[in-house]
């Protein structure tokens, strides 16, 4: 298995909340809206060291709990309001700490002496 673009993933999303079907591409409008849901969800993942990849390359191990993720953030967008949706996503945040469990990535502390 391959590495993810973040146009990939957002395909995935898409399809994995039933908005389009295999092969299918996404419209302007919902590639722009899904591909901002990506980036921010990126960044608050990446805040708690959850995911020490760029959005250019998403490994195998990440790609389907950050779909799950993203698909929390904009299911409700396209008429989704399961509660489900936001249970996969926490479900997708605790895979993604197991994952990197014991990995060092290189987000650094800095330390203040009084």
């Amino acid at each position: 298995m391959a590495d993810l673009t973040k146009a990939e993933l957002r395909n995935r999303v898409l399809q994995h909340i039933g908005v389009l079907a295999a092969g299918q591409s996404a419209s302007g409008e919902d590639a722009n809206m899904v591909d901002e849901s990506i980036d921010a969800a990126h960044e608050r993942l990446r805040k708690m060291g959850l995911v020490p990849f760029a959005t250019s390359a998403i490994p195998p191990w990440a790609q389907a709990p950050l779909r799950d993720y993203v698909a929390g953030d904009v299911a409700a967008t396209f008429g989704m309001r399961e509660p489900s949706w936001k249970e996969g996503q926490m479900m997708a945040e605790r895979d993604l700490a197991r994952q990197v469990a014991g990995f060092r990535h290189d987000l650094r502390t800095t330390a203040e002496y009084f």
